[in-house]
This record gives structure tokens, C-alpha cells and sequence, in this order.
């Protein structure tokens, strides 16, 4: 559970615009040493995540304080949520005199996923997206260990495995994150043939998620990737039910601005992306 809930932490530090809420720290002579993330919901401040270096004496304390100060105006409760019952924890969060202790609930919080009964299916002119099988395996690695292709996709698979990844690697880990209903790829079909795939994932549970693209090299500049992309918008809005699609690309990544300047309205940028999305 411990290294589950880092992971999550680490996920949410690096993308605060798609987790949104509050996010502080507190720095001694360059250093972190303590973090703080929480969302303001109604008259309550509640805090999901509150780390401190132990090593030093009140941090946990000042980081709480500092936080409550500057994002709890307007709110008459603070939720410091969970201490797992440990007696350290317990007696810390004691000292803050709470009004009420609440028995711990565990809530499996689902993706709009859910909703699907059956698998998804999308037809356009030229193109069947639906989920990747087996006999894709081979077309799909192709798709995926692509480096120089994929230098714009946004993940190295090489970050998580060491050598040559097993030959069904990528079709498991699609196949797993869309049975736990936490993303959905979808395979893009011409002709009965994989060329692509799409990917709807980065749920942020509150009606909205992402969209991405990519097509097989020698089938790229025919519009089969805005085909199949507006396709996905198109169902991901009025099929999953979402009220909100998003997607990015990287400013290097021509083709790619392109085709979401076609699909999609463009909502800014960094140093590093352009950011578009399209509301129902």
C-alpha cells in the first residue's frame, strides 16, 4: 500500500493541471522537506496528501499551518483525512483538537469506463477502431518499440522494462488497464489491419480525460489519424458520456498540432506542450 500510494503521489506532483486542487511545499536551503496536496470542496479544505522529512522538528506541523492559511479562506473544516490508525499519527493529528473523528471508509472510485457493456466498436469511412487481440501482437509491437516514431508519444516503455520486453508485453498492459477500466486503447483498423492505435486515459474523474494518436509510419499523411482521432472524441463525449475531452502534443510535433488544431480547441501552452480540448 505504500509504494501504491508514492506512485500516486508522484502522479499527481507531476501533473497538477489535470489533478487540479493545491499543491505547496516547504524548502530549507534548497531542499523539499515537506509537500502538501488538498482540494477545497464546499466549506471543507481536505487534505489527500501531507509528507514531511521526520528529521525535521515541527515541519509537519508548519507545512499544515502554511497550508490551511493560504488555501483554507472561506472554509469552516479542514479534513486531514486517513492516519491508518498508527499511534504516531494518531496522537499528531490529536494535538490539532479535532471536532469529530470519523470511522475510516474505503471507496473504490471507478472511471466513466464503467459504463460500457459491451466492447467498443467505432466505424468511420475507412476505418474499425476496437480493442486490440492477439493476433494484433505483432503490428502492435511494431507500433510500440518504434523509438524514433515515438520520440513525440509522451512514454518510453524503456523507463519500465530493461532489454527486450516479452512479445505480448504491450498487449497485456493495454488489456489489463482496460479490464481494471482505468484506460482504453483502442486498435485503428484499415482494411481489417492494425495501423495505429488510440489511447483514452488521464481520468480525472470529474467528467473529463485524454485523448491520444499514433499511426504506423508508412500510413501517415492519408488522414487516417484525424479520422480515427475525431472518431474517438466523438465517442469518448457521447458514448463513455464525458464532458470533457483533452489531449496535448509536443511543440516539435507538427503533424500532431495539426491535426488537433482540427479537431479541437486549442486551451494554451508551456515550454514544452500545446494544450487543446473540446467540451459536449
Amino acid at each position: 500500500m505504500a509504494l501504491v500510494e508514492l506512485e500516486k503521489s508522484k502522479e499527481a506532483f507531476a501533473n497538477p493541471d489535470i489533478y487540479g486542487g493545491h499543491f505547496a511545499c516547504v524548502e530549507e536551503g534548497g531542499e523539499i522537506i515537506a509537500v502538501c496536496y488538498g482540494e477545497t470542496v464546499g466549506q471543507m479544505l481536505i487534505i489527500h496528501i501531507e509528507k514531511a522529512l521526520v528529521s525535521y522538528d515541527g515541519a509537519y506541523q508548519f507545512m499544515f499551518s502554511g497550508f490551511v492559511k493560504t488555501y483554507g479562506t472561506g472554509c469552516r473544516y479542514v479534513n486531514r483525512e486517513d492516519d491508518v490508525g498508527t499511534p504516531g499519527l494518531r496522537r499528531s493529528k490529536l494535538q490539532y483538537h479535532p471536532l469529530k473523528i470519523e470511522e475510516y471508509i474505503s471507496v473504490n472510485v471507478q472511471t466513466e469506463l464503467i459504463r460500457l457493456i459491451e466492447p467498443p466498436r467505432i466505424v468511420t469511412e475507412r476505418l474499425v477502431l476496437d480493442l486490440i487481440g492477439e493476433q494484433d501482437i505483432d503490428a502492435y509491437n511494431r507500433l510500440c518499440l518504434d523509438t524514433e516514431h515515438n520520440k513525440y508519444w509522451g512514454y518510453d516503455y524503456r523507463e519500465h522494462v530493461t532489454g527486450t520486453p516479452p512479445r505480448d508485453y504491450f498487449w497485456r498492459d493495454a488489456m489489463t488497464d482496460y479490464e481494471s477500466k482505468v484506460s482504453l486503447t483502442l486498435a485503428v483498423r484499415r482494411k481489417g489491419e492494425l495501423i495505429g492505435e488510440v489511447v483514452i486515459n488521464e481520468f480525472d474523474y470529474r467528467g473529463s480525460a485524454n485523448i491520444g494518436i499514433r499511426i504506423l509510419p508508412e500510413y501517415t499523411g492519408a488522414g487516417y489519424g484525424r479520422e480515427a482521432f475525431s472518431a474517438a472524441v466523438e465517442y469518448a463525449l457521447y458514448k463513455i458520456g464525458l464532458s470533457k475531452v483533452t489531449a496535448y502534443c509536443y511543440k516539435e510535433n507538427i503533424a500532431s498540432y495539426r491535426l488537433l488544431s482540427s479537431c479541437m480547441e486549442p486551451r494554451g501552452e508551456d515550454e514544452r506542450f500545446y494544450y487543446f480540448s473540446r467540451r459536449v
